[in-house]
């Protein structure tokens, strides 16, 4: 006995491409048989390999920003730590000038202007040390501050990389489930 009849698949799935692009490779023709993963065919898409390399250039510039930030931020901190240096020296002999003239006028041997310069001087590097002692401390916040950004947006960066090479991978359609390619 002959039965005729309409053979249907169990089940159809449909492909979608989730990033646009032209074809650029047919893989695995219709009617084979597939695997789950396969790739069947391959697109491309200009624009998008534009745009991963426009963001590469984007990232290796920003690194280069930050090191160079770095590098210059260390070489202030090393300048105002020298400045610093050199006015301690400065602050000891300046104190060392202003009591020997202190014992000196006490006893009539210099004059009160020679007693009062050294006086000056004495203070006044005493309160130059503290200023660039409050300055170092807030440029090294400052530095810490700035540095955190470029590395957060850096990072902000890297992760663009990544979505638009994860957009490039998109373009490989793949065989979501093993059956025929119908």
């Amino acid at each position: 006995m002959n039965a005729n009849g309409t053979v249907e698949p169990i089940s159809t799935i449909y492909l979608d491409a989730v990033e646009g692009g032209r074809i650029e490779e047919i893989l695995i023709e219709e009617g084979s048989m597939v695997k789950e993963g396969d790739v069947i065919l391959v697109l491309s898409n200009p624009d998008l390999n534009l745009r991963i390399l426009t963001n590469q250039a984007n990232l290796a510039e920003q690194e280069n920003r930050l090191r160079d930030t770095k590098l210059l931020m260390e070489q202030q901190r090393i300048e105002l730590r020298r400045q610093i240096i050199q006015l301690e020296y400065d602050l000891i002999r300046l104190n060392r000038d202003y009591k020997n003239n202190s014992g000196l006028f006490e006893k009539g041997l210099i004059a009160e202007q020679e007693y009062l310069l050294s006086k000056e001087n004495f203070e006044l590097s005493s309160q130059t040390i503290t200023l660039f002692k409050e300055k170092a401390a807030k440029d090294s916040v400052f530095r810490e501050i700035q540095v955190t950004n470029l590395e957060n947006a850096l990072d902000r960066m890297r992760e663009n990389l990544n979505l638009v090479k994860e957009k490039l991978e998109s373009l490989n359609i793949k065989a979501p489930v093993t059956g025929q390619l119908g």
